[in-house]
C-alpha cells in the first residue's frame, strides 16, 4: 500500500537544529539542570557497570523491568519498557488504534501525538485548552462517534496544567463505558507526584506513560515505561521490537532506580520546585503575570505591550538563554516559557529581567 499521506509530514533532522551546549543555556527543553544531582548520578553510573558491548541486553532489561515494578509496587506483567515516553506513545498508537479508529488529545500539547496520528493515518480531534487551562471532556463525541484512544498528558506540556484526580477518574469511567483506552502521560513525574498509576488495578482501559528523561536526568539515554493492566501490556508486548532499549540505557536506568540515587533524585526534585517557587514569587513581586503550572517550568507574561515584551526577550537572548518565546495557541498568548535551571542560571535570568524593567 502506498502511504501517500506520509509525503505531507516534514520531520526535522537532528542536524537541522544543532545548538551548542557550550554557548547557550537551554531553558527550553525542560531537562533536569540540577548540576549537583547530575554529578552524583554520573559518579554512580561510572563506567556503566563494565559493559559487555558485544552482548545483547536481555538480562539487563529483565533487571530493569524488576526495578521499575518494585519502585511502582506492581508486577512485572504490568510494565512495558521503551525508548522514552515518546516510545510508549508510539507503542500505544500502534497497539490500540487501527486505520479507521478515532483518537483525541489536547491542544496545545506534545507534538508527537499529532505526528503519530498523521503517520498512522488516524482521524483525530484536538481538545482545546481554554484560558483556565482546562478542556471539556468529549462525552458527546464518545457517544456519537466513538473514540479508540484519549491521550491526556498530566502535567501537560507546554501549558504545565493538570487535571485533578477526581476529574481523571471521571474521564476514565466515561471512557470505559465507551470502550476507549485512556493514556495518561506522566513524563513529569515526580515533579508533579499525584500519579494515577495506583488505579491500574481498578481500570483495564488505563495506561500510564513515564519517562527517565525529566526528573531522573537521563534524557540522553532515552528510557521510558508504561504501567497498565497486564492484559493491555501483553498486547503492547506483541508488537515490541526484539530489544526495547540498548544495554547502556538499561544499565543507566537501573542505576537511577537504586536507593541511593532515588534519594538524590527526590532531593533534586524538591530543590528544583522550591527554586521555582522562589523565582516565581520574585517575578510576581516585580509585577509580572506568572503562570506557574505543575512541572519544572513556568510561564511569564512580560508585558501586554509588544515593544516592551520584545525588549525583555532580546535582553535574555543576549545573555545566551534559550527559551520558548511565544505560542500560537490562545491559552498561552503573550507568555514565554522557561525551564527551572540551577540557582546560578535563575539568578542570572532574574538579574537580566530586573535590569530591563529598571531601564524602561
Amino acid at each position: 500500500m502506498d502511504k501517500y499521506w506520509l509525503d505531507s509530514i516534514d520531520r526535522p533532522k537532528a542536524s537541522d537544529k544543532h545548538i551548542s551546549r557550550e554557548l547557550f543555556t537551554r531553558l527550553d527543553k525542560n531537562e533536569n539542570l540540577d548540576n549537583e544531582y547530575l554529578d552524583r548520578l554520573v559518579e554512580l553510573i561510572g563506567d556503566g557497570g563494565r559493559i559487555k558491548m558485544s552482548m545483547y541486553p536481555e538480562s539487563i532489561i529483565d533487571r530493569l523491568y524488576r526495578s521499575i515494578a518494585r519502585w511502582n509496587n506492581t508486577s512485572i506483567d504490568s510494565i512495558f519498557v521503551s525508548n522514552g515516553s515518546d516510545g510508549i506513545i508510539k507503542a500505544v498508537f500502534e497497539t490500540f488504534a487501527g486505520p479507521s479508529d478515532f483518537i483525541s488529545f489536547p491542544n496545545p500539547t506534545f507534538a508527537m501525538y499529532e505526528i503519530y496520528a498523521r503517520i498512522y493515518h488516524l482521524p483525530y480531534t484536538k481538545l482545546n485548552y481554554d484560558k483556565n487551562f482546562t478542556f471539556e471532556v468529549p462525552i458527546e463525541m464518545l457517544e456519537t462517534r466513538g473514540c479508540a484512544l484519549l491521550c491526556i498528558p498530566n502535567p501537560n506540556s507546554p501549558t504545565g496544567s493538570i487535571h485533578w484526580q477526581d476529574e481523571l477518574e471521571y474521564i476514565i469511567k466515561i471512557c470505559k463505558e465507551h470502550n476507549t483506552i485512556v493514556l495518561i502521560d506522566e513524563a513529569y513525574y515526580p515533579y508533579y507526584s499525584d500519579s494515577m498509576a495506583k488505579f491500574i488495578k481498578d481500570w483495564d482501559n488505563l495506561i500510564i506513560a513515564r519517562s527517565f528523561s525529566k526528573a531522573f536526568g537521563l534524557a540522553g539515554y532515552r528510557v521510558g515505561y508504561a504501567i497498565a493492566n497486564p492484559k493491555l501490556i501483553k498486547r503492547m508486548n506483541a508488537q515490541k521490537p526484539m530489544y526495547e532499549i540498548g544495554t547502556v540505557s538499561a544499565i543507566a536506568a537501573n542505576i537511577a532506580l537504586c536507593d541511593t540515587n532515588l534519594d538524590n533524585m527526590f532531593a533534586s526534585v524538591y530543590k528544583t520546585m522550591k527554586l521555582k517557587k522562589d523565582v516565581c514569587d520574585t517575578l510576581e513581586s516585580m509585577g509580572f503575570e506568572i503562570y506557574r503550572g505543575f512541572a519544572n517550568f513556568f510561564h511569564i507574561c512580560f508585558s501586554k505591550n509588544e515593544m516592551e515584551k520584545q525588549m525583555y526577550i532580546d535582553a535574555i537572548k543576549e545573555e545566551k538563554f534559550l527559551f520558548k518565546e511565544k505560542f500560537d495557541h490562545p491559552c498561552l498568548e503573550g507568555y514565554c516559557r522557561f525551564t527551572v535551571g540551577n540557582k546560578y542560571q535563575m539568578s542570572k535570568l532574574l538579574n537580566t529581567i530586573k535590569w530591563v524593567k529598571e531601564s524602561l
